[in-house]
């Protein structure tokens, strides 16, 4: 079996405001993605959402500017179909709530 080109894996945008996660999160991704961005606030997410387009966005909920939650509530007021999967360290079932309201499809502690 081949294995598959960058342009056949599916896309990710992961958006962290600490540069530590984003230095252990993408090389983990880039097996299994193809990692077209990385945004360090809520806001520059949603910039680049708009922008690449990708297949899948990892959002921190806590991150300056703009909370990924807002983000995510931003990026489907502006019709994006792109899944979103909320990475955290909340495990507040409130938290939780408002993740699966702002349509994430996934929630990683």
């Amino acid at each position: 079996m081949q294995d598959p080109t960058k342009s056949e894996l599916p896309s990710v945008l992961i958006a962290d405001d600490h540069f530590t996660v984003l230095e252990s999160v993408v090389p983990m991704l880039k097996t299994f993605f193809n990692v077209v961005g990385t945004a360090s606030d809520g806001k520059a997410a949603v910039e680049a959402e708009n922008r690449l387009h990708p297949d899948v966005v990892v959002l921190d909920i806590s991150m300056p500017v703009m909370s990924g939650l807002d983000a995510a509530t931003q990026m489907r007021k502006h019709g994006s179909k792109t899944r979103i999967v909320f990475l955290t360290v909340h495990e507040d079932t409130d938290i939780l709530a408002a993740a699966k309201a702002a349509w994430g499809k996934g929630y990683v502690v």
